[in-house]
């Protein structure tokens, strides 16, 4: 019930920039994959999060080479742990511009097309809430979150494509200390 809470959350921050959009540019993405996340409180013992990550976000291509976004990331460990960032990211594609689904002029039928073919790395930045709750202990977190991540798009077919990426986040400012790192692999598809 919480992740469907954080999906619609995440989903509230992104949709309003959809009235300005033209057609294709927002983007779905879905990523699972390898997480640790560290949590400590003063006069607790750190807490380590492992193995599993996955993360969910909605972008909105700014440009052929920025975009922004809301996403919600979470740690799955097999101690209870709950470690969760919720936020808004950018992402700026370096070397050559993000893929982006337009319509295909060359169908009669109108369907999307990707018009970038090529591998797009990117940088990015996230900013946020991050949370933590231990379950068997009284540790419970509830801080700013720094993220920091690079990443590779590659489009595939029509409106859908793989993403990787990999990110550490840190906290800032609150009642304890979060780190956490990943590595996630997933899908992305425009809408």
């Amino acid at each position: 019930m919480k992740l469907i809470r954080h999906c619609v959350f995440c989903c509230f921050l992104i949709l309003p920039l959809s009235a300005y959009a033209d057609i294709f540019r927002l983007r779905f993405v879905g990523l699972g994959g390898l997480g640790s996340a560290a949590i400590s409180t003063e006069g607790n013992a750190d807490s380590i999060e492992s193995p599993f990550a996955f993360s969910t976000s909605m972008d909105y291509s700014m440009s052929s080479q920025i975009n922004l976004g809301a996403e919600h990331s979470r740690t799955l460990g097999a101690n209870g742990t709950a470690v969760g960032l919720t936020g808004l990211s950018t992402k700026y594609y370096f070397l050559y511009q993000q893929p982006q689904a337009m319509l295909n002029t060359f169908s009669f039928d109108n369907r999307p097309a990707l018009q970038v073919q090529a591998v797009s790395p990117y940088i990015g930045a996230s900013l946020g809430f991050a949370q933590a709750s231990v379950m068997a202990t009284t540790i419970n977190t509830v801080s700013i979150y720094l993220n920091l991540k690079v990443g590779v798009d590659y489009p595939l077919v029509s409106i859908w494509g793989v993403r990787f990426e990999s990110n550490t986040a840190f906290t800032t400012v609150g009642t304890g200390k979060i780190r956490l790192y990943n590595a996630m692999l997933g899908f992305y598809f425009y809408f």
